[in-house]
């Protein structure tokens, strides 16, 4: 599954929507996950990011992809990779295609 999300999710809630997308799913033990923060080399985010973004490592990760999992924040459509992602996703690769909601937990 390839994982669209706001980077700046903590990381304790991003692994609560993964908990419960694999479970609602019954997905395997052994079921993965692409994740781009984590995925590319953030010293060489330049060749990570390139002007063509469908030479990207999002897009070639994207293809290897069984789903694309949204996670939900405030406005997730705002952001530009995250419309190219789903675009990708459903379009032209005809994948499934799952939403999380951001469940944000209230401190103290």
């Amino acid at each position: 599954w390839y994982v669209t999300h706001l980077w700046q999710q903590p990381l304790h809630e991003f692994m609560t929507c993964l908990r419960r997308h694999a479970s609602l799913r019954e997905l395997p033990e052994h079921t993965t996950y692409w994740v781009g923060a984590l995925a590319n080399n953030q010293h060489r985010l330049v060749d990570e990011v390139c002007n063509k973004p469908r030479k990207t490592s999002f897009c070639r990760a994207l293809k290897l992809c069984t789903g694309l999992l949204l996670i939900l924040d405030q406005d997730p459509l705002s952001r530009i990779w995250t419309c190219f992602e789903v675009s990708l996703a459903v379009e032209e690769r005809n994948m499934s295609l799952a939403v999380e909601k951001r469940n944000k937990e209230k401190s103290g």
